[in-house]
């Protein structure tokens, strides 16, 4: 199930950055978010904030310690749930 399949407005860097951001491996910033997709500082930034804009993301902290996080409220849970078992059902028939 991937989380970022279900906001179809994202665009292709966006939807990397929060899948990224999803794993939960350790808490990215933006220099990890770069290298790990390989694109660039400008796209990087452009997508992480309109993540941030969109209320997907979070930041936690400031400066070179700037680190993000998923933002996630229970009414968005749920709609994500919803998403993921109408995906399941269909995979099913």
């Amino acid at each position: 199930i991937d989380l970022a399949d279900s906001y179809p407005n994202l665009t292709t860097d966006e939807k990397s950055a929060l899948r990224f951001i999803a794993k939960g491996n350790k808490t990215p910033s933006i220099k990890n978010i770069k290298e790990a997709l390989g694109i660039t500082d400008y796209a990087t930034r452009k997508a992480v904030q309109s993540l941030e804009e969109s209320q997907l993301i979070r930041k936690i902290g400031s400066g070179p310690s700037t680190a993000y996080t998923l933002q996630v409220d229970s009414i968005e849970f749920l709609t994500q749930l919803q998403v993921a078992m109408e995906q399941l059902k269909k995979q099913m028939q």
